[in-house]
């Protein structure tokens, strides 16, 4: 099992993985400029908080009960898509994101959210159309092109993958979920020479990155160097036990 970058660490609240989804830094919310009719600000900071905390279901519920008084408040429509996304809520997830971009067309973190949530969903050709309006609208977004890179990779298009990847740390050389997706797709294309050489770059920008190690390992392991490969696996498990 390869660990593949994408859901915890992002719905900007996304990295995700083969069998260990988590989900990477959404959009730091607590610093989008709010619209009219938003609740007060120490209401969206109390939220946050509870986010942060990981008390997702009281998130869920109390985003519920704001977007009813407060329903053109696209930061608690976000909050709300990013702890349905975390729960597995996908569906919840996707209503939400899409209610963001609706009350804020030009959000590209919103696109990305809602992409990320399709993909998740497996409904891969809405979220490619999704990700491709993100782009129309900012062209430089390395989010865009990563979340691209994750949605070609998940349908097993790994050379556009490739492409998305590559794409995304140009623009953000220090990218290290994306080095992680990009070694994680030359693996499978047995490019592991390639692999190994993307997974070390990754641990280089995060050295406690769990994932990185244990793809770097299975990298090591398919080139039969096993003693480097152990070594990489038990560094993983040190980093993350469980």
């Amino acid at each position: 099992m390869l660990f593949i970058s994408g859901l915890k660490d992002s719905f900007m609240v996304q990295s995700k993985s083969e069998g260990l989804p988590y989900f990477r830094e959404y959009a730091d919310i607590s610093k989008q400029k709010k619209v009219p009719e938003s609740p007060p600000d120490e209401t969206v900071e109390a939220l946050l908080q509870l986010y942060n905390a990981g008390e997702l279901a009281r998130v869920v519920k109390e985003a519920q009960a704001l977007t009813q008084q407060y329903p053109e408040a696209f930061i608690v429509w976000n909050l709300l898509g990013a702890a349905a996304a975390q729960m597995g809520i996908l569906d919840q997830a996707v209503d939400a994101f899409e209610k963001v971009i609706s009350i804020k067309p030009d959000y590209v973190d919103g696109y990305n959210n809602l992409g990320t949530a399709l993909t998740e969903c497996g409904k891969f050709e809405y979220a490619m159309s999704v990700l491709e309006n993100a782009l129309k609208k900012n062209s430089k977004h390395p989010e865009t092109y990563y979340n691209l890179g994750n949605c070609l990779s998940d349908q097993s298009l790994l050379d556009e993958a490739i492409m998305m990847f590559k794409k995304a740390i140009a623009l953000k050389p220090d990218h290290a979920e994306a080095h992680n997706n990009m070694g994680y797709a030359l693996h499978k294309k047995k490019k592991h020479d390639e692999a190994v050489s993307v997974h070390l770059k990754a641990i280089e920008i995060r050295p406690n990155y769990a994932e990185a190690y244990y793809n770097l390992g299975c990298a090591l392991s398919a080139q039969g160097k096993l003693s480097e490969a152990i070594s990489a696996y038990l560094k993983a498990l040190e980093i993350q036990p469980d």
